[in-house]
């Protein structure tokens, strides 16, 4: 998300994007970032996700990621 939404920030001509982004290794750990986006589900429960701000919105926005095992 840090290297991503700078690059987003004045070709959106006015709007922004909202992007949950999830990397599994194969080790079965899971990282989860989320830019505006409703917070995911698993195992039928919400993710305890922070809010964060869609992307090309500000270039200050931060993006927790949480991180779980598969």
């Amino acid at each position: 998300m840090r290297g991503l939404n700078p690059r987003l920030i004045g070709r959106s001509e006015g709007g922004f994007t909202t992007c949950p982004l999830l990397h599994v290794t194969t080790g079965g750990v899971a990282t989860l970032a989320n830019a505006g986006h409703l917070a995911p589900f698993r195992d039928g429960h919400e993710l305890p996700m922070a809010g964060s701000l869609p992307l090309a919105l500000s270039e200050d926005a931060v993006y927790d990621e949480l991180v779980f095992r598969r």
